[in-house]
């Protein structure tokens, strides 16, 4: 007989895990007495946790609910994407990770001060902050529809919980509790998306086999389409393009990513975190593409027990509201939170590194965080900081779901910002001629040509961060060229310069 809604043994395990993280996230309040404890966990984290969590970070709750969303819909070629990641590596280890690790930075946005001016700075990292402040919004609406979808409570009470509850261990923990909650959550996300292909695939007379049968009948499986033509929704070319340089972004030029490295205890901790976050993406997001077979074969074999005209976002939730066996559903609305909270309390801890050492510090009080009072008094202004962002997602969070559906707000509004921000960091990586008059026209004609793709064109989406960070890259550039010479000296900041390839053996030293 079929059940909706959570039972007593659902409500227990989702209680136990919500407690749990609350419990390990505050633990890690005790002795942060140091600016650099809260943002930079002391520099003393290895690679394994910090490279599982920028896995958990990155794979938040709409990704978790969206790509099975996506996949029963239109089938496994946003994939693409995903393994696109690997041409972003090398870029990464070779370019990324040198300058910050050498630079001893907080904020990813001290480079373009370095290279460029203060104006520049502020321009990315005000990027940043909208970009991800969206984005962390976004990410606490998507569990609570799903939780909704469940047990019929209404959305507007659980994004007040799941925001509180994540605001209050991120602002007492700091970093150092956001990485360890979010190794945690990293293996409550990848054992949901496994029992869910299990329990759908044990309702079947073959198992997985008749999900792959189905699925592949239904056209649910094919991978590549090599049009060349960017008003088809997803292309081997758009995905594998367009995907390399939103994950270069992510990468390189996103605080949220970039800061986890800077917690790593050596260089060599650094690299090995890249590669294992790489690596962990694929063992988290091929079994949510599965579910999305999983989920396509079943409702296709049993189309009476989905209701008429429901929406694609709702089916996972409303699967495992009905279908999951009892403790089960417990376990993947653990899952689906575990996905959110690991990403929002990251963003909220971004946000508040970004506003506090690229604006506040630089342009407010100036001066240096030496004292143990003034780390003190750092450290609790951080706090408040945190309380304040977190309070503020929460409350976008209860306007973004007006914006379509979640892949669609992930790709179409949240991702307009990764491509030029993306270009900023290559204008001054890369080029010895552009300066920061040049740069911040870049980025503006970048911002706008985005806009315009997403708002007043036919592309696809899956070319939005390409376009941004081109047209970043060509403003940025041919505007310099007409204006006043770079200052020499700026120019040691470019890739393969002497000031570069000190940075290059102060990483190798750092070991």
């Amino acid at each position: 007989m079929r059940h909706f809604g959570l039972r007593p043994s659902d409500w227990m395990i989702l209680l136990i895990y919500l407690t749990s993280m609350v419990v390990l996230g505050s633990w890690f309040s005790r002795g942060r007495t140091r600016a650099k404890d809260f943002y930079l966990a002391g520099q003393m984290m290895s690679w394994i946790p910090v490279g599982l969590s920028t896995v958990a970070a990155l794979i938040s709750g709409n990704t978790y609910l969206g790509l099975p969303s996506e996949v029963r819909s239109h089938g496994l070629a946003f994939l693409i994407i995903v393994f696109s990641i690997f041409l972003a590596i090398p870029v990464t280890l070779r370019v990324f990770l040198p300058f910050y690790r050498g630079l001893q930075v907080t904020s990813a946005y001290e480079y373009l001060e370095k290279r460029f001016d203060v104006r520049v700075r502020c321009l990315a990292s005000g990027m940043f902050v909208i970009w991800r402040l969206i984005w962390i919004g976004m990410v606490i609406y998507v569990p609570s529809l799903t939780f909704s979808a469940v047990t019929g409570a209404p959305i507007i009470c659980t994004i007040l919980a799941l925001g509180f509850l994540t605001t209050l261990y991120t602002a007492l923990g700091g970093i150092e509790g956001v990485i360890w909650t979010d190794v945690v959550q990293f293996f409550v996300m990848f054992g949901g998306a496994l029992v869910t292909v299990w329990i759908v695939s044990a309702q079947l007379d073959s198992g997985f086999a008749d999900v792959w049968r189905i699925a592949s009948e239904g056209g649910r499986t094919q991978l590549f389409d090599f049009s060349w033509d960017p008003t088809v929704r997803m292309t081997f070319w758009g995905a594998m393009i367009g995907g390399a340089f939103a994950n270069l972004a992510y990468l390189g030029a996103d605080q949220m990513v970039v800061q986890r490295y800077l917690t790593a205890k050596s260089s060599r901790d650094a690299q090995w975190s890249v590669l294992l976050s790489s690596v962990g993406t694929i063992f988290v997001v091929v079994p949510l593409a599965l579910v999305g077979l999983a989920l396509f074969a079943f409702y296709h074999l049993r189309p009476n027990l989905l209701p008429t005209n429901f929406s694609e976002d709702k089916v996972f939730p409303y699967f495992i509201a009905t279908e999951s066996p009892a403790g089960f559903a417990g376990l993947l609305i653990a899952a689906i939170f575990a996905a959110t909270m690991s990403s929002l309390s990251s963003g909220i801890n971004a946000i508040t590194t970004a506003l506090d050492i690229d604006f506040y510090q630089r342009l407010v009080k100036q001066s240096e965080a030496s004292s143990h009072d003034q780390n003190l008094a750092q450290v609790r202004f951080s706090r408040i900081l945190s309380v304040m962002i977190g309070a503020g997602a929460t409350g976008l969070a209860c306007f973004i779901g007006r914006l379509g559906t979640i892949i669609e707000i992930g790709l179409r509004f949240i991702d307009g910002f990764s491509g030029p921000l993306l270009g900023l960091f290559l204008l001054g990586m890369f080029t010895k001629r552009t300066n920061s008059e040049g740069a911040c026209i870049g980025a503006v004609l970048g911002i706008l040509a985005t806009t315009y793709a997403n708002f007043f064109s036919r592309l696809s989406f899956t070319w939005f961060p390409a376009i941004g960070c081109i047209v970043t890259l060509l403003g940025g550039y041919l505007t310099s060229r007409l204006g006043k010479e770079t200052d020499p000296a700026v120019t040691e900041w470019v890739y393969g310069s002497k000031q570069s390839g000190q940075l290059g053996k102060v990483m190798l030293r750092s070991d």
